[in-house]
C-alpha cells in the first residue's frame, strides 16, 4: 500500500488547499497499480454505505469491533461483538455510525482527489486578484487535462519495475548463497566466492595465499615431448588391448554373447556401441540406445577403465501420435551420463576386487558395458512405458471413452487403464529363492465386458517369431492385476530387464497355439505366412515393442481384432455343439439346425442356409450349396455384434434400419404424421407395429441382444475356474444361452431368404421390385410349418379399381392380384413358399385386407444343383486371414448364383399363374 499527503503551502498571498489523502494498491504478484473505473468506487462505496445504515436502522444483528471497556494494557484494544443497534450505549452508537461513515467516505475522497486532480482549475483558490506571479508549485502538482491515465501508466511501470527488480536481486542473493555453500563445501584451503568471482571476471586471482604453490604435472611430463600421431597411436592400442582382454574378448562361460553392437571411430581411438533397430533422420542413422567410450591409461599393471564420453537414449512416437511431452531434458541426460559412468566404474571396482582376493586372476573379468547395457535399455524401458501410459490415459479420455459418443446405439463402456507402475529391487526379486517375481514396470487397460461368475479368463503371452519364449521364466502378471478387471478382457505390458515390454492378453495362449500351428502348416507348403491373426499380432507387438513406433491406440485396434476373432470362434464352438450330449454322438440333436452353417471371417460370424423351395416333389433333398445371408461382425469398441448384409440387397438393409423409403405404406403415414394426429389410436398407427420394417427390426434386435449375452458368457474360450463345479456352471448358462441364440437366428436366416434373395430374383425375372406391407399380415400356416411374422413380400400381377357397395353407399376400392413369397422355418429345413393372394384396399395408411391366399408351387426346379451356374458367375475369393480352425468350414455358394436360380423358377411359376 503506497500512501502520499499533501501538505499546506504559502507562497505570499497565494493559499493552496491541502488535497485528500490518495492510498494506492498494488497487484502482489507483479507490484503494478490497481485500477478501477470511478463509477465503480463510486457506485460501490455509496450501495455499502446505504446497506450499512439500512441494517443498522432495520435492528439486525451486525458484527461490531468495538473499543475495549478494560483499562489492563495487556488485554486487546478492540472486542467484537455481535448485536442490534438499539442495544448499544449512545457512546457505541456515535462509534459504529462514525467508523462507517468514514470507511465508506474514504472511497469517496479518493474520488473526488482524483477528479480534483484532472481539473486545471479545482484545486487551488486565491484571496487576492493579483496574479502578477505564477504559481509554479501549483502548476507542478496539478497536471493538465487528461494527463492523468498517463501518469498512472507510467506510475505503475515504475513500480513494476521496482518490484522486479527486488524479486532479480533477492534470487541472485539466493544464488549466491546456494553457489557459496557448494564451494564452501569443496573448497581446497584458500577458495572462496570472492576468490572464484575474481577468476571468472578477471583471469587471476589478485589474493592467493602465500603457502599454496602451484605446480604443471604436465610440463615436466614424458607425455610432452609426444606428437599428435604418436598420441594417436598410443590411444589407439590401448583400446584395442581394453577391447581384446576385457569382457569384449572374453565372453561368459555359457556362450551367451555381448548385446552391444560395437564399431571403431575416429581413426581406432573411441568405441561406439550401439543397440535396437534403427531408422533414418535425414542422412542420419539413429539408434535406440547409442554410447561412445574410450580408455585414457596405459596401465601395464592393470586394464584401464573405459571412460564414458557420451551415452544417448531415444525413443519416438508413431506418426500422428503424441508423447504428450515426454522428453528428456539436458539435467535427466547428464545425471544419465553420470549413473553410467558411476556403474562401470563400480563394475570396475569389483572385479579388481574380486581378482585380488581369488587365486587365478584370470577368472574374474570386468564387464562394464554390459553394466551400461542394463542400466540403458532399464532407462530406455522406463521412458517407453511412460509414453504408453499417458497415450492410453489419452484414449480413455478421448476416442475410448464411455462419453465419446452419446448418440452410439452400441451403448460402449469404454476402456478402463491400470496406469504404469514401478517397482523397486526389494519387491521384483524374492529374497529367499533370489528369483525374479515382479517385472520393473507394469501396466494394463480393460476393455470388453465378459461374464466371469465362475472364473477369470486366462492371460497368456504375445510374442513374435523371433521370440524364444520359456514358460518357466515368463513371470505371470495376471496377480498385478487390481480389481478394475473384474468382468473385463485384459491386455498387460511388463517392462523387463534385458528382455524388453513384454505383452500378455486374454487368450494369449490360444492365439499363440494356432498361429504356431498355421506356421508349421505353410512351411510344409512353402507359403508365406501372412494369415489374420500373425499380421494383427506383428501389429501389436511393433506398436508397443518398436522404440521409434510407440503407438497405442494401434495397439489396441490390433488387440480388440484378435479379441473379436476368438470371441467369434467361441460363439460359433458353442452354437456347433451338440445339446446335452457328447459330440461323438450323431443321432442326437443339435443346438442350430442342420440347414444353417457358421463360419468366422475376420472377426465376423457368416451365418449360410440351404435353402429348401416349396415344389410338387417337395421330398427330394435339394443338392444345393449353401448361400451365405448375412453377416455379424464384432465392434471393436464395444464387442457388441452388428448384422452386415451384402451390398446387393439393398431392400433388406432399409428394412432393417426401419428406413420408410422402403416401403410406400409407411411414407404415406409418416406424410398424415405430419399433417397433426393427436388421438392415441393414431399415433400407435403411425409407429407401424404392423409393418414390415418394424417387426424386421426387432427381429435382428433380438438377434444382437441374444448373441450379445452368449458372448459374454463364453468369453474368447479359455477360463480359470474357481473350483470343481465352475464349468458345469458356465457350461450350463451357456446352454441356455444358445437356445435364444439358435431361435433369432432361424428367424433372422428366413427373414433373409425372402427379403434378400428373393427380392433380388423378383428384380432380375421381372424387371420391377417387390415392395413389402402390400400383401397384408403375416401368414400362418396349418400344422407344424411356422412362417417368419412379417408381412410376405409381393409383386403386383394385375389390379383394378371396385365397386362397393354398403349401406346404400357406394365406394370404390383397389383390389390387386399378387404373388407373394414367405418363408416357414423347422428344424428340418427353411422353406421358400409363394401364394397366390388377392387384397383389397381400404385406406391408404393401413396394411391390405386379404382376400384370398392359395400356396403355390414352384415350378422350373428339375436342375436343382449350381454347376451349371458356376459357369456363368465368377465366385467371390475366400477372405483372406483363415486360420487352422476354419480348414473344414463348408463351401458355399455366391448370392447370385441363388439368385439366378430362382429367377429362372420364377418366370416358370409366374406363366402358370397367369394362364
Amino acid at each position: 500500500m503506497v500512501s502520499s499527503n499533501n501538505e499546506t503551502c504559502q507562497d505570499g498571498e497565494d493559499d493552496i488547499l491541502p488535497q485528500s489523502r490518495l492510498e494506492l494498491s498494488v497487484a502482489p504478484n507483479d507490484g503494478s497499480l490497481l485500477t478501477a473505473p470511478l463509477s465503480l468506487i463510486l457506485n460501490t462505496a455509496t450501495d455499502c454505505l446505504y446497506n450499512d445504515l439500512n441494517a443498522m436502522v432495520a435492528g439486525d444483528p451486525l458484527t461490531f469491533f468495538l473499543p475495549s471497556t478494560s483499562g489492563d494494557d495487556n488485554n486487546v484494544p478492540y472486542t467484537t461483538k455481535s448485536e442490534a443497534m438499539a442495544s448499544l450505549s449512545f457512546q457505541q452508537r456515535r462509534h459504529i455510525l462514525a467508523s462507517r461513515i468514514a470507511r465508506r467516505v474514504k472511497s469517496l475522497s479518493h474520488v473526488s482527489a482524483l477528479v480534483a486532480c484532472n481539473l486545471p482549475t479545482s484545486a487551488t483558490s486565491s484571496s487576492t486578484t493579483d496574479q502578477r506571479y505564477p504559481n509554479l508549485y501549483t502548476m507542478s502538482q496539478i497536471p493538465s487535462e487528461n494527463e492523468l491515465n498517463q501518469i498512472t501508466q507510467i506510475s505503475s511501470n515504475a513500480l513494476e519495475h521496482v518490484r522486479t527488480s527486488w524479486v532479480s536481486a533477492d534470487i541472485a542473493q539466493d544464488a549466491l548463497y546456494f553457489a557459496h555453500d557448494s564451494l564452501w563445501k569443496i573448497r581446497s584451503h584458500p577458495h572462496d566466492v570472492q576468490g572464484s568471482m575474481e577468476i571468472l571476471l578477471k583471469g587471476r586471482w589478485t589474493r592467493m595465499s602465500q603457502d599454496v604453490k602451484l605446480e604443471d604435472r604436465y610440463r615436466d611430463s614424458a607425455e610432452r615431448a609426444w606428437g599428435k600421431n604418436e598420441t594417436r597411436q598410443r590411444l589407439r592400442t590401448a583400446v584395442r588391448r581394453k577391447m581384446l582382454l576385457g569382457e569384449i574378448g572374453n565372453p561368459r562361460d555359457d556362450g551367451s554373447a555381448l548385446k552391444w553392437n560395437i564399431v571403431l571411430e575416429k581413426d581406432g581411438t573411441t568405441v561406439r556401441l550401439f543397440h535396437g533397430k534403427p531408422r533414418k533422420e535425414g542422412k542420419d542413422t539413429v539408434y535406440p540406445m547409442e554410447a561412445r567410450l574410450t580408455v585414457l591409461s596405459e596401465s601395464s599393471d592393470n586394464l584401464a577403465p573405459w571412460t564414458l564420453l557420451s551415452i544417448q537414449i531415444k525413443t519416438g512416437v508413431k506418426t500422428g501420435e503424441s508423447n504428450h511431452q515426454l522428453e528428456l531434458s539436458k539435467e535427466q541426460m547428464f545425471g544419465l551420463h553420470q549413473i553410467g559412468s558411476r556403474a562401470m566404474i563400480q563394475e570396475e571396482a569389483r572385479a579388481k576386487k574380486s581378482r585380488e582376493e581369488g587365486k587365478n586372476k584370470n577368472e574374474f573379468i570386468a564387464r562394464p558395458l554390459e553394466k551400461l547395457r542394463q542400466l540403458s535399455h532399464s532407462f530406455s524401458l522406463s521412458w517407453q512405458m511412460e509414453i504408453l501410459s499417458s497415450q492410453a490415459e489419452a484414449l480413455r479420455k478421448g476416442s475410448w471413452s464411455r462419453e465419446s459418443n452419446p448418440n452410439d446405439l452400441l451403448g460402449g463402456i469404454g476402456i478402463t487403464v491400470a496406469p504404469v507402475k514401478f517397482y523397486s529391487d526389494e519387491e521384483q526379486f524374492d529374497s529367499e529363492k533370489m528369483v525374479r517375481i515382479k517385472p520393473l514396470a507394469h501396466m494394463a487397460i480393460h476393455f470388453w465386458e465378459i461374464d466371469d461368475r465362475n472364473g477369470k479368463t486366462k492371460i497368456g503371452p504375445i510374442y513374435g517369431d523371433n521370440h524364444s519364449f520359456d514358460p518357466d521364466q515368463t513371470m505371470t502378471s495376471q496377480s498385478l492385476s487390481d480389481t478394475t478387471s473384474i468382468k473385463r478382457l485384459t491386455l498387460e505390458i511388463n517392462a523387463s530387464q534385458m528382455k524388453g515390454l513384454e505383452v500378455s492378453l486374454s487368450g494369449g495362449d490360444k492365439v499363440m497355439a494356432l498361429i504356431e500351428k498355421d506356421t508349421k502348416n505353410t512351411i510344409n507348403q512353402a507359403i508365406t505366412n501372412d494369415t489374420y491373426l500373425s499380421r494383427n499380432v506383428r501389429m501389436l507387438l511393433s506398436s508397443i515393442q518398436n522404440p521409434f513406433q510407440l503407438s497405442m491406440g494401434n495397439a489396441l485396434l490390433s488387440t480388440v481384432v484378435i479379441c473379436a476373432d476368438r470371441r467369434c470362434h467361441a460363439i460359433v464352438e458353442a452354437l456347433n455343439k451338440s445339446c446335452n450330449a457328447s459330440a461323438c454322438d450323431q443321432n442326437v440333436e443339435k443346438i442350430i439346425p442342420s440347414w444353417m452353417h457358421l463360419s468366422v471371417e475376420c472377426g465376423s460370424i457368416s451365418v449360410s442356409a440351404n435353402i429348401t423351395y416349396d415344389s410338387k416333389d417337395s421330398s427330394k433333398k435339394s443338392e444345393r450349396k449353401p448361400v451365405l445371408q448375412f453377416r455379424l461382425a464384432c465392434d471393436s469398441r464395444s464387442g457388441k455384434f452388428v448384422p452386415t448384409f451384402p451390398r446387393a440387397t439393398s431392400l433388406l438393409r432399409f428394412l432393417v434400419s426401419n428406413d420408410s423409403s422402403a416401403s410406400e405404406v409407411q411414407q404415406l403415414r409418416h406424410i398424415k404424421a405430419m399433417s397433426g394426429i393427436s388421438s392415441d389410436k393414431n399415433r400407435s398407427v403411425v409407429r407401424g407395429k404392423d409393418m414390415t420394417g418394424r417387426s424386421i427390426r426387432d427381429a435382428f434386435l433380438s438377434l444382437t441382444r441374444s448373441i450379445d449375452i452368449l458372448s459374454k458368457r463364453v468369453g474368447i474360450g479359455e477360463w480359470d475356474d474357481i473350483d470343481k463345479s465352475s464349468c458345469a456352471l458356465r457350461e450350463k448358462s451357456i446352454q441356455q444361452a444358445c437356445d435364444d441364440v439358435s431361435v433369432s437366428l432361424m428367424s433372422c436366416t428366413g427373414i433373409s431368404v425372402v427379403y434378400g434373395i428373393g427380392a433380388l430374383a423378383v428384380g432380375v425375372a421381372g424387371g420391377s421390385s417387390a415392395l413389402p406391407d402390400i400383401g397384408g399380415g403375416s401368414i400362418d400356416l396349418p400344422g407344424e410349418n411356422s412362417c417368419i411374422p412379417t408381412p410376405p413380400l409381393s409383386v403386383i400381377l394385375t389390379q383394378e379399381l371396385v365397386e362397393h357397395i354398403e349401406d346404400d353407399s357406394t365406394t370404390m376400392r383397389l383390389e390387386r392380384d399378387l404373388f407373394g413369397m414367405t418363408a416357414s422355418i423347422t428344424k428340418e429345413a427353411v422353406t421358400l413358399r409363394a401364394f397366390y393372394i388377392v387384397t383389397q384396399i381400404d385406406s391408404v395408411t393401413t396394411l391390405p385386407k386379404r382376400l384370398e391366399c392359395t400356396p403355390t408351387a414352384f415350378e422350373g426346379l428339375d436342375g436343382d444343383t449350381n454347376e451349371d451356374t458356376e459357369v456363368y458367375h465368377r465366385t467371390k475369393r475366400f477372405r483372406a486371414g483363415s486360420n487352422s480352425e476354419d480348414k473344414g468350414a463348408v463351401k458355399t455358394s455366391s448370392i447370385f448364383e441363388e439368385v439366378g436360380y430362382l429367377a429362372h423358377s420364377l418366370n416358370a411359376t409366374w406363366k402358370k399363374v397367369q394362364n
